[in-house]
């Protein structure tokens, strides 16, 4: 009966678990030729567009202007990102100096009350001796 079944299961529907990449369509090569046309003219277009931008605005100024704002703005940001830093430093060492804090006292207790337990201790087994006595 095992073999049966063995032979129903080859002969259903596989499960296609490693199934062959599928084949990409092949486009024409007259789409191929109309799309590098296009592209092409319109790069073209564009680059001689940014040659006309400077003699149609005063490109001059207009950048000397940018660049002024963009290194003061960039300075005010470098500030602001050297206080922004301290302040994660600080906040980053008190919970540091927190962390420490409890972990010590921690530590403390532990070592406090293993002494406290073995005095009391001590204190039993001198009883008991004492008894016995």
């Amino acid at each position: 009966m095992a073999t049966i079944h063995k032979q129903i299961k080859k002969k259903g529907n596989p499960r296609n678990v490693f199934r062959s990449p599928k084949k990409n369509a092949k486009t024409n090569n007259t789409r191929k030729l109309i799309e590098s046309i296009i592209s092409l003219s319109l790069g073209f277009l564009l680059f001689f567009y940014l040659f006309k931008i400077p003699t149609l605005y005063e490109l001059d100024k207009m950048v000397l202007k940018i660049w002024t704002e963009f290194l003061g703005t960039l300075s005010i940001f470098s500030s602001f990102s050297v206080n922004l830093l301290t302040l994660f430093l600080l906040i980053a060492l008190n919970i540091l100096c927190i962390t420490l804090i409890l972990a010590g006292s921690i530590r403390l207790l532990k070592v406090i009350t293993y002494f406290i337990y073995r005095y009391k201790k001590q204190q039993n087994s001198r009883t008991i001796l004492r008894r016995k006595r």
